[in-house]
């Protein structure tokens, strides 16, 4: 009986303080992402049609795009689903359900930065680097 509360010890509580501050972390990197966030275009500045991802409570995600100087107007709509990850030290927001020339979305997209007004995402797709990033959007 001594062995096995030794062992335990040995392995279970640092075991479930990992698997805690695991849970931890996914549940604090879902409140950061949560909320529309405004894709900054690196490759056109001046470009007068803006980007915006909502990351939703429901695991649902909708990117929108939208003229620079009419954002209540839609251009075109996107909808998929997205899940956050948690591997030790890195985290990932996986995105999939979208269709109809998103399908490049689909992917599993590392967190590289996160913090209450910005959000730098990395996806390694077909032997390329996709970097997106975004400012929050103030309402």
């Amino acid at each position: 009986m001594k062995t096995k509360l030794i062992t335990f010890r040995l392995w279970g509580y640092p075991l479930l303080l990992v698997l805690v501050l695991l849970g931890c972390s996914k549940a604090q990197t879902l409140v950061k992402i949560l909320g529309t966030w405004e894709m900054v275009n690196v490759t056109d500045v001046d470009s007068d049609v803006t980007t915006n991802w909502l990351f939703d409570v429901d695991d649902i995600m909708v990117i929108t795009n939208v003229p620079k100087y009419l954002p209540d107007s839609v251009l075109a709509r996107w909808e998929g689903r997205y899940e956050v990850k948690v591997r030790v030290y890195k985290r990932y927001v996986k995105i999939y359900g979208f269709e109809g020339g998103m399908d490049y979305m689909n992917a599993e997209w590392e967190i590289v930065k996160s913090n209450k007004d910005v959000l730098i995402l990395a996806s390694n797709k077909e032997g390329g680097l996709l970097i997106k990033e975004f400012v929050k959007k103030k309402f």
